[in-house]
């Protein structure tokens, strides 16, 4: 086993704020596998921050969004957004699982950001692939779009083997020792 993604920063990106369980289901399901990897998995519903409590912030949220105080509101979500956005920047690629039944914002501007950098970006759809919208067929490889876990986590295990070397110039590994 090679272990070519040891050591690499995964950033779980997904709908959080209209998912039922707040999008932490499927991050805490897959979380293991990676972890498994060696892979430094980087979860917006588990914010590495010192003194944020993310339950806490959602009710905070709701609690401004049903007081139609918007200010608090925008206050708030500025916040998360800078941290959400800054974990696209230092991941070396993600899972986004897309549920077109949600509302998914972040989820969206976090993807293009990403995508900007040419990061791998595996996208796991609810719905299947063929509802994913056909505009990321046009920003992002298909061959990246998995309507099935498993076959998602298949893609992962050849990447990290090196079996799979059809990195379709975005999967970049450094040798860390010449740098």
């Amino acid at each position: 086993m090679v272990n070519k993604l040891k050591g690499s920063r995964v950033y779980l990106s997904g709908p959080i704020d209209y998912a039922s369980d707040n999008g932490i289901g499927w991050r805490r399901s897959i979380t293991p596998f990676l972890e498994s990897l060696g892979v430094i998995v980087i979860d917006p519903t588990n914010k590495p921050l010192q003194d944020e409590d993310d339950i806490e912030h959602s009710k905070l949220r709701k609690e401004c969004r049903k007081n139609k105080d918007y200010q608090g509101l925008s206050i708030l979500m500025r916040n998360i957004r800078v941290f959400d956005l800054r974990c696209t920047d230092i991941c070396d690629w993600s899972i986004v699982y897309l549920d077109y039944d949600v509302i998914m914002t972040g989820t969206l501007e976090e993807i293009f950001c990403m995508n900007r950098s040419k990061k791998p970006i595996l996208i796991y759809c609810k719905q299947g692939i063929d509802k994913i919208s056909d505009w990321l067929f046009g920003c992002l490889p298909y061959q990246m779009f998995f309507q099935d876990w498993d076959q998602l986590k298949t893609y992962i295990s050849g990447i990290d083997s090196g079996k799979d070397n059809n990195l379709m110039k975005r999967w970049i590994f450094f040798d860390y020792s010449r740098l």
